[in-house]
């Protein structure tokens, strides 16, 4: 079932399908709205720039949604457990069998290409990158753990002197990092208890650490702790990028 056509390819870690004209299309359309949603966030205060939406679309341009996918799941006999509720015992770690399948040296691949996104998306859209990135869409799975390091270190390094270049022809000395957004009441959000489940993490440094390894069954076993990690649905796995 794995094996069936996933989206723009033959299978999640497979051959990319879409035709190189239509990719480097879609990517410049792309780098166009980076622009465009960077440039109305610098001109308001209060507007928030939409990372996450244009992370999706990055995702889903270069047919990588597969980087999203979890490696398990603290599950129970139920779809959702609402926060505060106290995780029964009858609670079992569920394994996601898309990492099982997947070559060797994906998961590494996965993670550091998941923080490369949040650059490319936030500061890549007046850097020359289109040519990288269609390497990376076409041969991300083929490349070596070497060759694909050096060629995330290029896209930052690319990233890194677009924004000297930008800076040298600013007219006044502004930062490169824009503040965040400015909201009606700020002590009301700060006030507020939100639960998340990386505050509780803190409470278990040992799981927290293994939660940033590179290897599936470090990140498994991390999902053993009821403290840190909260029940989910297996059933929301594989479904589309929004």
């Amino acid at each position: 079932m794995l094996r069936k056509r996933h989206k723009g390819r033959d299978a999640p870690f497979g051959n990319i399908e879409l035709p190189k004209c239509v990719l480097r299309r879609n990517l410049k359309d792309l780098f166009s709205e980076v622009r465009h949603q960077r440039c109305l966030a610098d001109k308001s205060a209060t507007r928030v720039f939409p990372l996450k939406t244009l992370r999706s679309r990055f995702l889903k341009v270069t047919s990588l949604e597969v980087i999203t996918q979890p490696v398990g799941c603290l599950s129970a006999n139920y779809t959702d457990l609402k926060p505060g509720i106290k995780i029964p015992e009858k609670c079992t770690v569920v394994r996601n069998p898309l990492w099982d399948v997947a070559p060797p040296g994906a998961y590494f691949k996965a993670k550091r290409l998941g923080s490369l996104v949040n650059d490319i998306v936030t500061f890549g859209g007046n850097a020359k990158l289109s040519k990288q990135i269609e390497r990376l869409a076409i041969k991300i799975w083929q490349l070596s753990k070497r060759s694909f390091v050096g060629l995330c270190r290029s896209i930052r390094a690319n990233i890194a002197h677009s924004l000297e270049r930008e800076s040298t022809f600013r007219k006044s000395p502004e930062s490169l990092v824009r503040p965040g957004a400015l909201t009606r009441n700020p002590l009301v959000t700060q006030s507020k208890k939100r639960y998340t489940q990386y505050l509780d993490a803190r409470r278990c440094p040992g799981c927290a650490s293994q939660r940033l390894s590179t290897c599936v069954d470090v990140v498994r076993n991390s999902l053993k702790c009821k403290k840190c990690t909260r029940a989910a649905c297996a059933a929301r796995w594989f479904t589309p990028c929004v």
